[in-house]
């Protein structure tokens, strides 16, 4: 009898301390399965983990309309009890159109923007003479053609009042086979739970 009065106590304890948990915000990921590119089709995909309690409402939209033939996986839970789920639907991605994730949690309705980056290339040949010198005497002047590159890769996301910016930059000298990379995250905010994928060469 006093084993099972302490099993009684330790899960009403449990329970009690478990629906004291105060509110924790999802954290958002809107991303594609493929590189994204204008007039070709591919899925839309938003992540949500690390909230609680489980009430959550994901909805992908096209211009703050519910895009149609979405999948949802089922709710799960980790150690922390803290939850993680996922939407998808298939779509085309276009100029024209917005396409957003909206996550409603705690009553709490949060509009993520999902964007592609946009990538520049600007590539200009150098000619020079080089000249060789045998002890100290002219022999031959060859001429040397350099391909020098320069790219840069900038995303912008949106999420409420928070703009992300990442960009990344990429110099090459193809005759010497060298490149140099420089990428950089800013933000206005100090905390941003989005990633930012993107394809460079």
């Amino acid at each position: 009898m006093k084993t099972f009065v302490c099993l009684a106590v330790v899960l009403l304890l449990g329970l009690t301390g478990l629906s004291a948990v105060k509110t924790i915000s999802p954290k958002v990921q809107v991303y594609t399965r493929s590189p994204g590119h204008y007039g070709t089709a591919n899925t839309l995909i938003c992540h949500v983990s690390g909230f609680h309690p489980p009430e959550i409402t994901i909805e992908l939209l096209r211009n703050d309309k519910e895009m149609p033939g979405s999948q949802q996986t089922d709710l799960a839970f980790e150690e922390n009890w803290h939850y993680h789920m996922t939407k998808h639907v298939p779509f085309t991605p276009t100029k024209e159109d917005v396409f957003t994730c909206r996550v409603t949690h705690g009553g709490k309705k949060n509009t993520y923007i999902w964007g592609m980056s946009v990538f520049h290339c600007v590539c200009v040949y150098v000619l020079f003479h080089r000249s060789q010198y045998v002890r100290g005497r002219y022999v031959s002047s060859t001429r040397v053609q350099l391909q020098v590159c320069m790219c840069s890769s900038v995303f912008i996301l949106q999420y409420n009042d928070i703009t992300l910016l990442w960009w990344r930059s990429v110099a090459c000298v193809s005759a010497a086979e060298l490149c140099l990379t420089a990428g950089k995250l800013q933000s206005n905010h100090s905390s941003v739970f989005a990633t930012v994928p993107a394809t460079l060469p």
